[in-house]
């Protein structure tokens, strides 16, 4: 996940956003047990909406979108 970067409404209100790369490995590992990176799969963006209450902010709205996906091959 990368740094969330969070931007001021107002006093009582704030928005956010953060990306997510996804790897996936599919294979053996080598011999030391270590698994090829390889590209990403794919980019998810998370955001949200967050507000001020009497207890501390509180996330009100959140959502995680595919920003990126990397073509699958056919199955054969």
């Amino acid at each position: 996940v990368s740094n969330a970067v969070v931007d001021v409404v107002d006093a009582d209100n704030a928005r956010g956003k953060a990306y997510c790369l996804v790897f996936g490995h599919r294979g053996a590992l080598n011999a030391a047990g270590e698994a090829a990176l390889g590209v990403p799969d794919s980019l998810i963006l998370y955001t949200g909406e967050f507000k001020r209450s009497p207890e501390g902010w509180r996330i009100s709205r959140w959502h995680n979108g595919l920003s990126f996906r990397k073509p699958v091959a056919p199955s054969v």
